[in-house]
């Protein structure tokens, strides 16, 4: 079935990064002028990069419906 999950990439003062590369499963996609997108995941493991560095590798149900990585890949809790 699938989940939709929105990723938010943020620069080094937490401020939304727009243009920003996101591959979410086979999604090529850049982020807004909020720094944020969107992606219809399917059920089971997925990798999302953030600028080509590897921020998750996992289940998607593990994922929260916002997730938050900053430019360099690394995920913010």
């Amino acid at each position: 079935m699938g989940r939709v999950v929105k990723i938010s990439v943020v620069d080094a003062a937490g401020a939304g990064a727009s243009g920003q590369s996101v591959m979410a499963g086979d999604f090529e996609l850049t982020t807004s002028a909020s720094g944020v997108v969107q992606a219809l995941l399917d059920d089971g493991d997925t990798t999302i990069k953030v600028n080509g560095v590897t921020a998750y590798h996992g289940p998607v149900d593990a994922l929260r419906p916002m997730e938050v990585f900053k430019s360099t890949g690394e995920r913010v809790d």
